[in-house]
């Protein structure tokens, strides 16, 4: 990895992400456990044959760099959403090893309190209600972050990426990510009968992960349409 040479940086957020000499990917990461998580998943997709991540070409444990191979893609290109939910199909069979369980002391409770003076008195109960509906259920890969930005198309091919999120736990996290990604590309809550089909999906865990997920972005400050979270949130609140 010491010859590769970087030419430009194509994205910098929570690692910087370089097109190099060689026409392939360079990701740095900034953050130790990241770095690990992402490394880890790309050698266990691999070892079990999964057909759809990016290919891994060589990792650096002192640099905290990867290198894998570099798909052109359409950014504004996806499928229908029954696509998408098959493709998470196929993670149902990698082994459940070499991954951490996902954190479930984020609390959806404590980031409404926070921002309890803006949720108002209507919408607080009902995130109280909704934290005391979920249930348990199995645990199953996660992708963790299962947005369309995140599958590539070219041609017929697809592959995945960014694979940092990656844990143990709800399947339903990953329907969440993947249910916003279309929803802030125009599609109405009327999909959710899609996701309501899936083996795995769950309506009040899929709403705690839902609202938590807006929740974080009402906290982020490089969001600027705060309205468009808040009118989000109440339509999944009413979600049956």
């Amino acid at each position: 990895m010491d010859k590769i040479r970087c030419l430009r940086l194509i994205s910098e957020n929570y690692n910087r992400i370089y097109l190099t000499d060689k026409g392939t990917i360079l990701k740095c990461f900034y953050h130790r456990d990241f770095y690990t998580t992402e490394k880890e998943t790309y050698l266990l997709l691999r070892e079990h044959g999964f057909p759809f991540s990016a290919k891994l070409l060589s990792f650096d444990d002192t640099k905290l760099c990867i290198e894998l191979e570099y798909y052109p893609h359409d950014l504004n290109y996806y499928r229908d959403v029954r696509f998408y939910l098959e493709l998470l199909s196929y993670f149902d069979d990698i082994p459940l090893k070499n991954l951490n369980n996902f954190n479930v002391d984020r609390n959806l409770l404590t980031i409404a309190e926070r921002l309890k003076m803006k949720l108002g008195n209507d919408i607080f109960p009902m995130l109280e209600e909704i934290c005391g509906s979920t249930v348990s259920v199995p645990k199953r890969f996660l992708h963790g972050d299962f947005r369309l930005e995140n599958i590539l198309h070219q041609g017929d091919q697809i592959k995945i990426i960014d694979f940092e999120g990656s844990c143990i736990g709800d399947r339903n996290v990953d329907y969440t990510y993947l249910f916003f990604s279309f929803i802030v590309r125009g599609r109405g809550f009327r999909i959710i009968k899609f996701f309501s089909r899936e083996k795995y999906f769950n309506i009040n865990n899929f709403k705690y992960y839902f609202c938590f997920l807006l929740l974080r972005l009402l906290e982020n400050p490089r969001v600027k349409d705060k309205q468009q979270i808040f009118s989000l949130l109440k339509e999944v609140i009413k979600l049956k």
